[in-house]
């Protein structure tokens, strides 16, 4: 297996609080070898393998829950309904994306509006919620299911 450098992987490791496994460090190369791809666990296991990464599928959706759980993976889901993951970027320009889920597909549109961003940030923090630093999926619902379009 051919490591990128393990140093800024660490390091988003334990800022996270987390222990640096094998498997954490195998998984989060993954993603740092493809920054803007989404992955499917599935896809992770397989580039973690051709890697030479040792473990199983299993070990992966769970390393994968818990990067998603300490902010380190940004989670989505797929028009096909498949879960999703990419590295949560890092840095100045490190504002997770704000997105629009079609109703019907479940296609996702990315938004490209930080003021829009920020405002719903700020209407959140108002109400006690804290979404700094988190993807914002705005899904459209029908309030009125019975009136024909």
């Amino acid at each position: 297996m051919t490591p990128q450098p393990a140093s800024p992987l660490l390091e988003r490791l334990r800022r996270a609080g987390l222990r640096p496994t094998a498997a954490r460090l195998g998984i989060l190369q993954v993603f740092a070898a493809a920054p803007q791809e989404a992955l499917c666990a599935e896809e992770v296991f397989r580039r973690a393998l051709r890697q030479g990464a040792p473990g199983s599928l299993g070990t992966v959706y769970r390393t994968v829950y818990q990067l998603e759980a300490r902010g380190l993976l940004l989670g989505e889901t797929a028009a096909d309904g498949m879960a999703r993951y990419r590295l949560t970027p890092e840095g100045p320009a490190a504002c997770p994306p704000l997105r629009l889920r079609c109703p019907s597909s479940g296609r996702l549109l990315e938004l490209a509006d930080a003021p829009l961003k920020e405002r719903l940030v700020a209407v959140a923090r108002r109400e006690g919620v804290d979404l700094r630093g988190m993807a914002l999926v705005i899904a459209p619902v029908d309030e009125a299911p019975g009136l024909a379009r």
